[in-house]
């Protein structure tokens, strides 16, 4: 279940009750600060249940797992490494386990180490090290805790079908029980393997019947070949004939030498598949799934065996067919049956070649179009770090916001910076919050049905990301918790919204947010990755008027990219030691990263 579903709550008391799924967990990422004998650090860390992990299930290549009992304030301090981060930090010693470190100014024991190349599904991978939740799910103040996954595996002999049944039962009934439930929002259960494989699965298919147009062409043109061969040895067939050969021997010729043909062929591309894969795996991107197994394995071996049989057999066999009577054996000249199949293959590959290029030509412009993609802002100098901090430790939002002001006021005077703003997501260094439905008082269009994308934003931030104002103004200190609820929308949400008419001064209300703001701007939009799809609606509001414990900083400057993340780094430390802070990345990084799969393809 989804972002809005899987609260700590509700996981519980669904796995609790199911007779569907036997076993049921749930986790989320979670930025921490470790202090180990080589100094401190941040880390990209998760936290998962017991049961998340049991249903994934992974088991450690070294010491346990969490267990069903570690989890609240008082039973979490303790910690499973990832392989990749044990070997690099720890040099791969297997003393580690029991070890204690300090995580967030709090003693955590080690306890396990992850196999190698684990990889949790739904958008987690990549982390470092995991601890149980903080918090216990039973607790009635977590019950809206939005931001985890839920997953689960079924018990013996349930069906997908039902465990949607029971478990969507369930949770319109926890919806009657608790108030933090939203009833428009509903559960829905999905394969492990379509959460995964997402999109790729039709990718794969298409380059799957592109293989298969390739080798249908390959075949046909063989086999003209083949045909136009047996057509200039009739002379010979002739006298072999007349001297007493019968149509056995005459006919198993033909499949010999396509059968030879077919060695050769296996002979020269099986060594070939096999380098190409190496050079697919070791360049592919890192984000196609179970890309790592992709190996020229015996039953990929085997396939190919069967399937140059197959072709063997069949086209082998129409050369053949001009041997299927001892009449047309003695003809020199090859008749005109023989010459309708050539004739007839001949078509068949064109009308086979026209599709594959065809197919290819969507593909070269599509891969153009990719290379071409303009965010519309300039972002070889920019770098956005994520930040965490623990909310008790500052009491109030003022408190917070002051930690906010003084990591941007240390980032702008950094040398070479030029501008610098807090923001919980953007454009290529976060998805954002998800969208939320939206209401304008006194539109003919209300919204309904209709959602958008809503992001928290600190002065300055369109300037630092270098996206121009189309209309009004963007935020300014004084957009705090004294003034005006405030917004800032994009051009496809006035597209969306306001067909006829001007956003400026009118109202928007989401109410699952329980927020009316006023549109003081209008920011251009930032076009998709992916050609042909349309902008997404966004609406932005002051970050000073409603703050998170969780922001990216973000910063633009001409300084070299390596060193400029350090600063970064370290302005975020200098102010609080003990903040949870993310890798800064460049956003051309980023920007690489997001790529690389389609420009891949």
């Amino acid at each position: 279940s989804g972002f809005c579903i899987a609260s700590p709550g509700n996981v519980h008391d669904l796995g609790e009750g199911s007779s569907t799924v036997s076993v049921m967990g749930f986790g989320r990422g979670w930025g921490f600060m470790i202090q180990d004998d080589q100094g401190g650090t941040g880390v990209r860390g998760g936290l998962a249940t017991a049961g998340f992990m049991e249903a994934l299930g992974v088991e450690p290549m070294l010491g346990r797992g969490f267990s069903p009992d570690e989890v609240g304030p008082d039973n979490d301090k303790v910690l499973l490494l990832s392989h990749e981060f044990w070997v690099q930090r720890y040099g791969g010693d297997r003393d580690v386990v029991g070890r204690t470190l300090s995580m967030d100014g709090s003693p955590h024991t080690v306890v396990g180490v992850l196999p190698a190349g684990f990889e949790a599904p739904l958008n987690l991978g990549g982390i470092e090290i995991w601890k149980p939740p903080h918090v216990d799910p039973q607790d009635p103040d977590v019950r809206g805790w939005r931001g985890f996954r839920g997953i689960g595996r079924l018990a013996p002999g349930a069906s997908l079908a039902a465990a949607d049944a029971e478990l969507s039962a369930a949770y319109r009934a926890l919806g009657d029980q608790y108030e933090e439930i939203d009833d428009e929002w509903r559960l829905r259960v999905r394969p492990l393997i379509d959460v995964v494989v997402g999109d790729t699965r039709g990718v794969l298919f298409a380059f799957l019947g592109a293989s298969a147009v390739l080798l249908l062409i390959v075949c046909a043109n063989v086999a003209n070949l083949v045909l136009a061969r047996g057509l200039e040895r009739g002379k010979e067939r002739s006298v072999r004939a007349a001297l007493g050969a019968d149509r056995r021997r005459l006919i198993g010729e033909q499949f010999v030498e396509g059968s030879v043909l077919a060695l050769l062929g296996l002979a020269i591309a099986l060594p070939l598949t096999h380098l190409v894969l190496a050079l697919v795996v070791r360049f592919g991107p890192q984000d196609l799934p179970r890309l790592e197994g992709v190996a020229l394995d015996a039953g990929s071996v085997l396939v190919s065996g069967v399937l140059a049989l197959l072709v063997t057999v069949l086209f082998s066999g129409l050369p053949a067919l001009r041997l299927s009577s001892m009449a047309e054996s003695l003809r020199v000249r090859g008749g005109s049956r023989s010459r309708r199949v050539q004739n007839l293959l001949v078509g068949v590959e064109v009308a086979l070649c026209l599709t594959l290029v065809s197919g290819a030509g969507v593909l070269v412009r599509s891969f153009t179009k990719y290379l071409e993609w303009d965010p519309g802002y300039e972002v070889e100098q920019l770098v956005a770090v994520s930040a965490f901090v623990d909310m008790t430790k500052y009491g109030d939002r003022e408190g917070l916001l002051g930690f906010y002001r003084d990591v941007e006021t240390r980032l702008l005077g950094i040398p070479g910076v030029e501008a610098s703003a807090s923001a919980s997501a953007g454009p290529l260094f976060g998805g954002g919050d998800g969208g939320t439905p939206f209401v304008v008082p006194g539109s003919s269009e209300p919204g309904t049905g209709q959602s958008v994308w809503w992001f928290d934003i600190g002065p300055g931030f369109f300037d630092a990301m270098g996206l121009p104002m189309v209309a009004g103004r963007e935020f300014e200190e004084s957009d705090g918790s004294d003034g005006a609820p405030v917004a800032v929308v994009n051009e496809a949400f006035q597209r969306m919204a306001f067909p006829d008419g001007e956003p400026l001064g009118r109202v928007v209300r989401l109410p699952d947010l329980d927020a009316s703001l006023e549109i003081v701007g209008v920011v251009a939009d930032v076009p998709p990755v992916t050609p042909g799809a349309s902008p997404r609606p966004e609406i932005y509001w002051p970050n000073r008027q409603r703050v998170r414990p969780a922001t990216f900083f973000l910063v633009r400057s001409g300084l070299e990219a390596g060193s400029l993340v350090r600063l970064v780094e370290g302005a975020v430390e200098e102010v609080d030691p003990s903040a949870s802070v993310g890798t800064a990345r460049p956003l051309t990084e980023t920007l690489s990263r997001t790529l690389v799969r389609p420009r891949f393809q």
